[in-house]
């Protein structure tokens, strides 16, 4: 997966005068816990090196992007929990949350709202230009930009509930279906914050073996 390397996107939209922004989430694939999104207004296309896919940072990397992102954008921060995923389904929840991200960022900006949309592979009924692009987080800076937050801020609320279901070390695999999750779920069952429609899956497969088990989830 290539570095980001151009802002061409921004360079283009600020030479039409027009306002962009970048949306992408973090924990659609996860069993256990939110999927959390971001949308995120660079206010210049300055380049930093550590804006680039959320997925090829080191943590302490994702924190200096993030320090960097709340000098040099405007960002909003949706959050849709475990039940809504089960509610609605995982693509439709994360429908919700990059639409609730984008309207928020337009409150935080009245004055110059966004009128053009770079989002990671998902289709939005928004009223204005949309353009959905597949693994943006590699084509535009923005959408990186959000990648970085939404990570940053899904990872914090996965060590927060790690305190009050210490069972499962969701500080250390956030949920996603590693082999510690896997192994956790054996020995204890659902926590309350488990996707139920992602454990049928689980549920399931308890013939296979664990190498088969965790191919059946989507990593990020």
């Amino acid at each position: 997966m290539k570095n980001i390397s151009k802002n061409h996107f921004e360079l283009k939209n600020a030479q039409d005068m027009k306002i962009l922004c970048g949306i992408d989430e973090v924990g659609r694939g996860c069993l256990a816990g939110p999927v959390v999104t971001a949308a995120v207004t660079l206010k210049s296309t300055r380049k930093n090196s550590l804006i680039k896919d959320s997925k090829l940072l080191q943590e302490n990397q994702l924190e200096k992007a993030y320090n960097w992102l709340l000098k040099n954008s405007v960002f909003a921060v949706s959050v849709v929990d475990h039940q809504a995923i089960d509610r609605h389904n995982i693509y439709k929840a994360t429908q919700i949350s990059m639409c609730r991200a984008y309207y928020q960022l337009c409150a935080l900006t009245p004055e110059r709202p966004p009128t053009v949309v770079l989002v990671d592979a998902v289709k939005l009924p928004l009223a204005c230009e949309v353009i959905s692009m597949f693994k943006g987080e590699t084509e535009s800076i923005s959408i990186a930009a959000a990648s970085i937050v939404a990570k940053v801020t899904r990872d914090r609320i996965m060590k927060r509930l790690s305190t009050h279901f210490p069972l499962y070390r969701l500080e250390q695999h956030k949920g996603y279906a590693t082999k510690a999750h896997y192994d956790a779920l054996v020995a204890h069952g659902k926590s309350p914050i488990h996707r139920l429609s992602f454990l049928k899956k689980f549920e399931n497969s308890q013939s296979l073996d664990l190498h088969e088990q965790l191919e059946l989830f989507d990593h990020e």
